[in-house]
């Protein structure tokens, strides 16, 4: 007869006789009913105590050992024919077998709390992330609108370095004869020149336009301050060396300004710089200087 028939076998006839004394006695039978409840109640707290213990960590019980007499003896009883030994051995494999299981139960709860505690890390990462992006996207809309509320608040503004030269803006009558690649004197280039631009251009009308006859007879409107010609201005054979040299330097930057072609650039800059190289540039004659300008 096995173990597991053996086992079955007295728990029937435990029953049997439960059964019977119940009959014989009804008090036996509300106290046995009252031992089941409790004893219910062990084995549920039993097996919760038993869920949170780790079956890698238990070790074999020495059923070779005094502790386990009984143990033994009993399991001889159920069991006829084996012996004392043989009870140990029976004992440990039953518990190693039992044991197996119970790592392997544990291994899959573990590997299941694992998993749970993985998904709800990612639903709680994914929480974050959209209440993050629900954040950005109305930090955007109110960043968004400020702008278009404040527009001159958010101009963009250039790094450069602070000037290291004056600037010098001539008067739009010459910068317009430039535009259109026409002749003008270079005394608008000079340093009074400059100075009449800065005065005469600034009591102007920014919007006072003027009717001009072209060269080929068109009238056009164009600004009233690039139309109208300095009185004070000198002709070239009657500039002084000093406001000749200082006008060919910032005409020259003026005509790449107003585009034009290269060639016509280096050209008048070899020609000025020629007359400036000039051995009548050094001559003691007045005379000789001057007519460096005609």
């Amino acid at each position: 007869m096995g173990l597991c028939d053996e086992s079955a076998r007295v728990a029937n006839d435990e029953f049997e006789v439960r059964h019977h004394s119940a009959k014989d006695s009804p008090h036996i039978d509300l106290r046995e009913r009252k031992f089941s409840e409790e004893n219910l109640t062990l084995v549920s707290y039993q097996e919760m105590e038993a869920a949170r213990i780790n079956p890698h960590e238990q070790v074999c019980p020495d059923y070779a050992s005094e502790a386990f007499v009984e143990a033994r003896l009993a399991f001889r009883e159920a069991n006829e024919g084996i012996d004392d030994a043989t009870a140990v051995v029976t004992l440990t494999q039953v518990w190693n077998l039992t044991n197996r299981a119970e790592r392997a139960a544990w291994d899959a709860r573990i590997r299941e709390e694992e998993d749970r505690e993985a998904q709800r890390a990612r639903g709680e990462e994914q929480e974050r992330e959209r209440e993050a992006e629900f954040r950005a996207q109305e930090e955007r809309a109110a960043i968004s609108e400020e702008i278009k509320r404040n527009k001159t608040k958010y101009l963009d503004i250039p790094m450069r370095p602070p000037p290291t030269t004056p600037v010098e803006i001539p008067s739009r009558f010459a910068t317009s004869k430039l535009q259109k690649g026409q002749y003008v004197e270079l005394w608008y280039f000079t340093n009074a020149g400059l100075r009449h631009a800065r005065m005469t251009d600034a009591t102007l009308d920014e919007d006072a336009m003027v009717a001009v006859a072209g060269r080929d007879g068109k009238v056009d409107l164009v600004p009233a301050a690039a139309a109208r010609e300095s009185k004070n201005a000198v002709p070239d054979r009657l500039l002084t060396w000093d406001d000749f040299t200082v006008a060919v330097r910032r005409i020259l930057f003026a005509m790449e300004t107003a585009a034009w072609t290269e060639q016509r650039i280096k050209m008048l800059a070899n020609f000025w710089g020629r007359l400036q190289a000039h051995p009548y540039r050094s001559s003691s004659d007045p005379l000789d200087t001057e007519a460096l300008l005609l």
